[in-house]
Order: structure tokens, then C-alpha cells, then sequence
């Protein structure tokens, strides 16, 4: 059973003071200022069972029009969806770059097993050295992959998924 409807509200003075300008590239528009922006990632990361969200901005006293939270919304979902945008950019970048780890981690682990197999020199003190230099270059290389493609990965996406609620959230006005 997932968890209830995640329920944001926003208590305001003036709806402007939530937004920045000049974000630039890639976002289109006004961007949310980043401490707001970090509370609601963080909230909707924290209830990651919560199949959607609501969000309720309350405007004060001067509550907004109707055109007003019409541009309101579309900035909200354009900030969001950019970073949502970036999150699946990054989430690709780390499984390219984690398969790419793995394929040299894998043809360095074959290298050092050819010369564990058809190089015995003895078992002096350099032979252990190199072994163990083999051993520590293997375990490094393949740790990064596994890393990547496991762990990271995984909060990658937990953080798109988050994203893509907060996008998607219904957002309403209220007083």
C-alpha cells in the first residue's frame, strides 16, 4: 500500500518573492529560488511512496489572479521539468560512464589474470608485491563501475522520480 498524497503548503507575502530571474540556460524563464526549491526536492525525495503531490500556495493578502497563477504554474512546471530534464541527462551520463568503468575494470581484471597464470616467478617478495598492486588496481577499477551502476544510480533516480512529482504536482491558491 503506498503512502498518502505528499501535502506541501507554501505560506507567502508576495508570490514574486519565491521567484529569480536570469536563470539562464536551460531554464526558460524565472527560475525558484534555491532554498524553496531544495525544501520541496527534499520533501518529495522523503516521502518517496507518495505517489503524488499536492502543493497549496497561500498568497497572503493579496492573493493572485487568475492569470497570475496561470504564469505561476507554468513557471513552477517549467523549473521543475528542466530539472527533471537534468536529472535523466545525469542518470544516462552515469550508466554510460559506469559501462565504460566496467569494460576496462573487466579487460584489466583478464590482464592481471594472464599474468598471474603464465608469469610465476617465484614467490618472492616482488612477485607478492605485484600481485597485491594487480589486486588493488583491479579492486579500484571495478568498485568505480559497481558504484555507478549500482549505488548511484539508484539515488539518481530516486531524485528523478521526485522531480518528475514535483512536475507534476497539482498545484492550487488558496488564502
Amino acid at each position: 500500500m503506498s503512502d498518502p498524497v505528499l501535502r506541501l503548503r507554501i505560506d507567502l507575502a508576495p508570490a514574486e518573492e519565491i521567484w529569480e530571474e536570469g536563470g539562464g540556460f536551460p531554464f526558460r524563464g524565472p527560475i525558484l529560488r534555491a532554498p524553496l526549491a531544495e525544501y520541496l526536492e527534499n520533501h518529495a525525495r522523503r516521502a518517496r511512496t507518495a505517489p503524488s503531490v499536492d502543493l497549496t500556495i497561500r498568497s497572503g493578502d493579496a492573493p493572485l489572479d487568475a492569470e497570475a497563477q496561470a504564469q505561476f504554474v507554468r513557471n513552477y512546471r517549467s523549473f521543475f521539468g528542466v530539472k527533471f530534464d537534468g536529472a535523466e541527462l545525469e542518470r544516462a551520463v552515469n550508466r554510460r560512464e559506469g559501462l565504460q568503468s566496467l569494460y576496462v575494470g573487466v579487460a584489466t581484471s583478464l590482464v592481471a589474470l594472464a599474468f598471474v597464470a603464465f608469469v610465476d616467478v617465484g614467490l618472492g617478495f616482488h612477485t607478492f608485491a605485484i600481485y597485491f598492486v594487480l589486486l588493488v588496481l583491479v579492486w579500484v577499477l571495478m568498485w568505480d563501475s559497481i558504484e555507478k551502476l549500482i549505488f548511484d544510480s539508484m539515488f539518481l533516480r530516486m531524485r528523478a522520480r521526485a522531480l518528475a512529482k514535483l512536475r507534476d504536482a497539482q498545484v492550487t491558491f488558496g488564502r
